[in-house]
């Protein structure tokens, strides 16, 4: 087309079409309450012709909402910039040195584009900007502002915008007001949920959609770019009620001087994951922006510094977050769990959780923050690892209560956990659970209640400051078949808050933790089907230890006597004994006290048995007394013994051997004076006699002894 040609069409663009109804332009479906309609028909519209759309509808060249009028809108929209160039170039001849006068003059002038649709690129790329409105305008591509210069005075409207494509300000100078207002960018995802998330505006979606061409909207999403804007006045630019990006403000210096009124940002929200992070740095990749980290980290910064002067604290605290997350610090864990294990734990609880600070302490993930404002956060994602079947939960601060039931994984982890709410098991099948080196505040629970424990539940070097029950419905529960329970080294500060109830016990259970303060309800302390503890089973799960097993035993045996159950606790010193007879080796497990107090009175716990021994003791001498190398001293000549019926029937009661001394029922009858102190006669003659006597004096009132304390302990049952 020659010049003469272009020049033709566009003054043809620019006169009515007297072949074309006389109909008034729509405009726009949303005219905002500020825009005079018949305003924006004189200002904008002006003469053009208009020409009926697919709705049925009127619109003008500019306004006209299809992508087939490129050419033609060129030509328009080219004619009305040079319009306002040829009035600047006009100003700045009338008024060559008075620059106050240009500045005024050209104040004047605007750029009005409102509810404009540009169906084609945008290249702002002028010299002078002074004023233009895009307000209500749809830019269906890239909207290239990059290099122009906004004059001192100068002012940019873009109120109620839509963006589909990238609108790039790119080394622009910018020294008068830009103004963004209830922009949009939109992305793919948008437009594709419309009818879900954006139902006021899904006619007009559809209707971008079916004139732009599905395939226009599968290109990167809209953003927009600041990237080395010069701001000679950074506060007169401000963005309102709209939805922005920390990436978009990359290499943007003047960052801490913007106004944001009502805006939400986007990829902020990082306190549960780093998708919203990951897309902030995957955004400046794909811009081949230099250093992305570093440049997204400044940015952050000053948008929280921005933040912070005009008081919106929560939001400097999320920008302070992202700094953070993208500087890429490990999570703290705590002291408790040993060093070689930390780095498992970042890879297997931390994860992809960002990393972040609260008080200008050390780093920690969420799990692993042991601060209280992550409950609500908190909460949403462990029901969804709970949920998913996770089961490594190390060194994880829990600052709600928790709740498992039915038949649980096969390893749970807790280790080096802390607790500060309830955590419970009701009604479930436990496999194998790890509390070792867990701690649980002052305010928090660990309950199994109906529950059974097929494997283990271990609690090694736990610390409870809360409370600790196991609760059963019936003796069935909670441990089953091999299932145990270990609470190795764990301290309670208040074992008087430790309950059992109606639970099946194991002493071993209990090595190496002080179980004197514990509260026992109704339990019952064997295996199934077994009607005593098997005290070789013990030893062999208190990994071969008599001592550990004797000491459980004892402490056992102070609780229960404590608290009157006298029964329980004779049993638990039995069993404490015969631990320790046990730890004898060879021989020594026979011939040692702990075997001669164990069958002379069963560890004092045994009053019949006691009896039994001491009859045995008394006829035992009586035996010796009337044996013949027994030699008694009756004086010269011999008693004769009365001639009664009991007389002779004794005399028949010999020992072989004995015709002239004692008679076995003699000889019982001195075993009795001896053993009560009667100095009876006949004195013994001989050492062995007196011997034999002395033995008695030893055995028979030790017995007697334990006769008495085991009777004591029986009454006291």
């Amino acid at each position: 087309m020659t010049p003469e040609e272009n020049e033709s069409a566009r003054v043809n663009l620019t006169e009515p079409d007297t072949q074309q109804p006389d109909h008034l332009c729509h405009i726009h479906d949303h005219i905002q309450e500020r825009d005079d309609i018949n305003d924006v028909r004189e200002n904008v519209c002006r003469n053009l012709a208009t020409t009926e759309h697919i709705d049925g509808k009127y619109y003008c060249l500019l306004h006209l909402p299809t992508k087939d009028k490129a050419e033609k809108f060129n030509f328009v929209f080219e004619a009305r910039l040079k319009e306002i160039d040829d009035k600047v170039a006009k100003i700045e001849a009338d008024f060559p040195e008075d620059k106050d006068k240009q500045a005024t003059q050209k104040n004047n002038l605007t750029y009005d584009f409102r509810y404009v649709w540009f169906p084609a690129i945008f290249n702002g790329k002028r010299k002078y900007l002074v004023t233009a409105n895009f307000s209500s305008a749809t830019f269906s591509a890239a909207a290239d502002f990059s290099s122009a210069k906004f004059l001192e005075h100068s002012q940019i409207f873009f109120w109620s915008t839509d963006f589909c494509r990238i609108v790039s300000f790119g080394r622009a100078i910018i020294e008068g007001d830009v103004e963004f207002d209830n922009v949009v960018f939109w992305d793919q995802q948008q437009i594709q949920n419309a009818p879900n998330e954006l139902k006021i505006r899904f006619e007009e979606l559809q209707e971008k959609r079916k004139e732009l061409g599905i395939s226009d909207l599968i290109d990167p999403q809209a953003y927009l770019s600041l990237e080395k804007v010069q701001f000679s006045n950074p506060e007169r630019i401000s963005f309102n009620s709209m939805s922005l990006r920390p990436c978009w403000f990359v290499n943007v210096e003047d960052a801490r001087k913007i106004v944001f009124n009502d805006v939400e940002w986007r990829n902020i929200e990082i306190d549960v994951d780093r998708a919203g992070l990951d897309e902030e740095f995957s955004e400046l990749t794909k811009r081949n922006v230099e250093r992305p980290r570093e440049s997204l980290i400044k940015a952050c910064n000053q948008l929280a510094d921005n933040a912070e002067a005009n008081r919106r604290f929560d939001e400097a605290r999320k920008f302070r977050k992202q700094a953070i997350a993208l500087k890429q610090y490990k999570c703290h864990i705590h002291d408790t769990v040993d060093s070689s294990d930390k780095d498992s734990i970042r890879e297997a609880v931390c994860q992809q959780y960002p990393v972040v600070n609260e008080d200008g302490g050390n780093y920690y993930c969420l799990w692993h923050n042991p601060g209280t404002n992550k409950a609500e956060i908190f909460l949403q994602e462990f029901m969804k690892r709970r949920d998913a079947g996770h089961t490594d939960f190390r060194g994880v601060t829990f600052p709600i209560s928790i709740k498992f039931s039915g038949d649980l994984p096969k390893k749970l982890d807790f280790s080096g956990a802390t607790f500060e709410r309830r955590v419970a098991f009701e009604q479930a099948t436990i496999h194998q659970i790890k509390f070792d080196k867990a701690y649980f505040t002052e305010d928090s629970e660990l309950v199994f209640e109906e529950s059974y424990c097929v494997e283990k539940i271990s609690l090694k070097e736990a610390i409870f400051d809360g409370k600790f029950y196991l609760k059963g419905s019936s003796h069935q529960v909670v441990f089953i078949s091999r299932g145990s329970l270990s609470l190795e080294d764990i301290r309670f500060d208040k074992p008087n808050q430790v309950n059992f109830r109606s639970v099946r016990l194991r002493p071993h259970y209990f090595v190496n933790v002080d179980a004197s303060k514990f509260n026992f309800h109704d339990c019952d302390w064997k295996d199934i089907g077994e009607k005593k503890l098997n005290i070789h089973e013990e030893i062999k799960r208190c990994s071969g230890s008599n001592k550990s097993l004797a000491q459980v035993c004892n402490q056992l045996a102070i609780n229960y006597e404590e608290s009157r159950n006298f029964e329980e606790s004779s049993g638990f010193r039995y069993t404490a004994m015969e631990a320790k007879r046990l730890d004898n080796r060879g021989l020594g497990k026979i011939f040692n006290l702990y075997w001669i107090y164990k069958w002379s009175s069963g560890y004092g716990e045994n009053w019949r048995r006691a009896a039994v021994v001491l009859i045995g003791l008394l006829v035992l001498f009586g035996y010796l007394y009337a044996m013949p190398f027994a030699s008694f001293d009756y004086g010269n000549p011999k008693p004769k013994p009365a001639d009664t019926a009991v007389q002779r029937a004794c005399d028949k009661v010999r020992i072989i051997g004995n015709t002239d001394g004692m008679n076995v029922c003699d000889g019982i009858v001195h075993s009795l004076s001896v053993a009560t102190f009667q100095r009876p006669e006949p004195k013994s003659a001989d050492f062995l006699t007196r011997l034999i006597v002395v033995f008695e004096l030893i055995f028979v009132p030790l017995q007697a002894a334990l006769l008495a304390l085991a009777i004591r302990r029986k009454f006291m049952r």
